[in-house]
Parts: structure tokens; C-alpha cells; sequence
């Protein structure tokens, strides 16, 4: 599975000085994912993988980790979703779905979708 997503992170740019300065970079980033955590205080989940989409910032393969949120929009790639999974998310995509929270499990090779109401 991919995951897809938009965001701002550090660059740093050394400067002839010896000191080294920071800028905040927009960059959209693709990663092949090889493991997910789940971040209780920051409410976020943490994908970690190779970068599959060379960047002028990120090179093509290099390890980077993805913090996934309800406030910034993520995507979500396999090559063969489960019809089950995707009647799921169609249902809580639905605005007359009855469920309060809709949660996806992610492991490695597979992704479980839940429905909480």
C-alpha cells in the first residue's frame, strides 16, 4: 500500500558561515509504507516508508515518516481492496451513515476499516 500526502516540513541550507538556516517547504510526498504507529497524544498516526516520487527536497527511496490527522487530507493507495473494506468506506463516506468515528487499522499487508457508532 501507498500513502499520499500533502504537507510542510524543514529544509536546511547551510550557509558559507558555518551556521546553518531553516525554511518550512511545501512538498507532496508518496511513500511505499513499511510501518504505522499510532500517536495517542498527538492523535495522529505515524506512517513510515521509501519515498516513491523524487522530490528537488526528498530523493527518490529515502526513508520518511508521515504524520496522518484529521485536519490535513491523505491518500490511501492499494493494488486490491477487500469488497468489504470498500462497502465500508463508502457507507462512512455517506452523509446518512449512523457511525460516529470510522477507523482504519493499518499492518503490514493489511487494512482494516471499523465503523464506531
Amino acid at each position: 500500500r501507498k500513502v499520499t500526502r500533502g504537507g510542510v516540513g524543514a529544509g536546511g541550507d547551510s550557509g558559507g558561515g558555518g551556521s546553518c538556516e531553516s525554511e518550512r517547504i511545501k512538498v507532496k510526498l508518496k511513500v511505499l509504507v513499511t510501518s504505522v504507529t499510532y500517536d495517542g497524544d498527538g492523535e495522529a498516526i505515524r506512517v513510515k516508508g521509501r519515498n516513491t516520487t523524487e522530490t528537488e527536497h526528498v530523493k527518490l527511496g529515502a526513508y520518511h515518516t508521515l504524520d496522518i490527522d484529521t485536519r490535513r487530507p491523505v491518500t490511501v493507495t492499494k493494488s486490491l481492496w477487500d469488497t468489504i473494506d470498500v462497502d465500508r468506506l463508502r457507507y462512512a463516506s455517506s452523509p446518512t451513515a449512523n457511525a460516529d468515528v470510522a477507523v482504519l487499522l493499518i499492518t503490514e499487508g493489511l487494512a482494516n476499516i471499523f465503523l464506531v457508532g
